[in-house]
């Protein structure tokens, strides 16, 4: 009888993770969007981007960050940015506007650099 109490518990949490619903993460890429006004244009010391994630039409960094620039950008014409809005320090997650569905490039802009992955809504 334990074994098969035990089968039951271990099908049941083994269905519940896969029907559960929750934040999905997104892989961003770090890149450069122009140079510095001195040197060489290769950073000194590597730079890690920040650890994202998506639920619906709300997206999340998960950690402390500088202030960003986040840009919606058409992922066929990738010069055509569709929504932006700032992203202070202290706000971890935006809402996107439900307006958006289909894929998406998301941009995260400080400074010289762009963090940027893809999304879809």
């Amino acid at each position: 009888m334990k074994r098969i109490l035990t089968l039951v518990f271990v099908l049941c949490s083994m269905s519940a993770a896969v029907f559960a619903d929750g934040p999905e993460d997104v892989t961003l890429t770090v890149g450069i969007i122009r140079s510095g006004p001195m040197g060489n244009d290769n950073p000194r010391s590597p730079i890690e981007a920040p650890s994202a994630s998506i639920d619906d039409h709300t997206f999340y960094i998960n950690e402390v960050h500088p202030d960003y620039v986040f840009q919606l950008v058409d992922v066929d014409d990738e010069e055509n940015v569709i929504y932006e809005v700032p992203m202070a320090s202290g706000v971890n997650s935006i809402v996107i506007p439900s307006a958006y569905t289909g894929n998406y490039r998301v941009q995260l802009i400080w400074g010289y650099w762009c963090f940027w992955g893809y999304i879809c809504l």
